[in-house]
């Protein structure tokens, strides 16, 4: 089966797993994507679906507004551009995400919770436009060293960055209100905050 230019009206919130079994056969691998990512699948600028599989670097569309709910989750995504009109990632969306560095954009506003958990990240620039950092958002970071947390943020919930054990320097904003239980357990190698 193969979906040739499907019309997705821009800003569509695309959910989980929203094009599971949607296949189109391939007869070679691709490295490079500029799609959007859909559960197992993508979207490629041209409107082709494809199967994701073996795609290292990824580039979501202008227009998106949403990474939806285990998106990138368990793939082997080494890159990944997010546009400005991302204003939410939700729950799991990036977890495992396999990239040392990822720009989140200035407009982002919500972090579903473990959207970026277990990922290989080893830095951090969290917007001042997300009000809340989620329950678990960074947990098991292995691998992050640094966080900077701009101003306008004003909780860090339970968990948040539970055993980023890499963990050494973290610059929190003057508008935080709040740190939830466990936010930087197991943080053992924090030096600067």
């Amino acid at each position: 089966l193969s979906l040739v230019k499907p019309k997705l009206p821009e800003g569509v919130k695309i959910g989980e797993l929203a094009f599971h079994h949607t296949l189109e056969k391939r007869t070679k691998k691709q490295k490079d994507c500029n799609v959007f990512h859909t559960g197992r699948f993508k979207l490629r600028k041209d409107g082709r679906l494809v199967s994701s599989y073996d795609c290292r670097r990824f580039v979501i569309p202008d227009g998106v507004r949403e990474i939806g709910e285990e998106c990138f989750i368990n793939e082997s995504v080494l890159s990944l551009k997010i546009p400005d009109s991302v204003t939410s990632i939700c729950t799991d969306a990036l977890c495992s995400y396999k990239g040392k560095r990822i720009t989140l954009p200035k407009t982002l506003k919500k972090f579903g919770s473990h959207a970026l958990s277990c990922s290989n990240l080893e830095e951090i620039v969290i917007p001042g436009n997300v009000k809340e950092i989620s329950h678990g958002c960074f947990e098991h970071c292995r691998k992050l060293k640094s966080v900077i947390i701009e101003e306008g943020v004003e909780i860090i919930n339970d968990h948040a960055f539970d055993f980023c054990v890499e963990l050494k320097r973290v610059i929190l904003p003057k508008t935080l209100k709040k740190i939830g239980n466990y936010a930087f357990h197991w943080c053992s190698s924090l030096e600067e905050i």
